[in-house]
């Protein structure tokens, strides 16, 4: 018999098209389980730019709201996307509410990457409902950079989404939540 989970902040790092909305999207079939997406969240702001400090600050505000509302209310979160001074205050709010704190890292070789994102580009053309935010060559080496650069957690697992689905990534990561 499988033990339970107990609750837990779950954030999952990774550079664009590497899996975290996919891997998160798995995660909500559990009990109790809220997701916090950073994409979800830069959709809320009207006019949101990515290279403005102000917004991004708003941003990361508004999901750090949702995430303590989550977590007095004893849901756990599964959060993708963010950086270090936000998994850090993630991480001490963990702690504050006796929480199991977890980070990974999802990632793919950058020209696998290219490829979904020329993909994503293509098929956000056909569908006008879907939003891309970043949608030329020079913008998706941009974002690779950055998260190589100041988004990724050093201290996380890394999974390579090439060589695991994204249900056994799953199931791997709730082994490791498991108590």
């Amino acid at each position: 018999m499988e033990k339970s989970i107990n609750n837990y902040i779950l954030v999952i790092n990774g550079p664009m098209l590497a899996g975290k909305s996919t891997l998160a999207k798995l995660f909500l079939n559990e009990e109790n389980t809220i997701r916090i997406s950073s994409d979800v969240v830069k959709w809320l702001i009207g006019g949101y730019d990515a290279t403005n400090n102000e917004h991004r600050a708003l941003k990361e505000e508004m999901a750090y709201s949702l995430a303590e509302t989550g977590v007095k209310n004893s849901l756990s979160l599964i959060v993708d996307g963010g950086h270090n001074k936000y998994r850090k205050k993630l991480r001490e709010l963990a702690d504050k509410y006796n929480y199991h704190y977890l980070s990974i890292n999802l990632e793919a070789p950058k020209e696998i990457l290219e490829k979904r994102f020329q993909e994503r580009v293509i098929s956000g053309k056909k569908n006008d409902s879907q939003k891309i935010s970043v949608t030329t060559k020079e913008g998706f080496d941009s974002r690779h950079e950055w998260y190589l650069k100041e988004n990724r957690d050093l201290d996380g697992m890394v999974f390579d989404t090439t060589k695991n689905t994204p249900e056994e990534i799953f199931k791997k990561v709730k082994d490791i939540l498991r108590v």
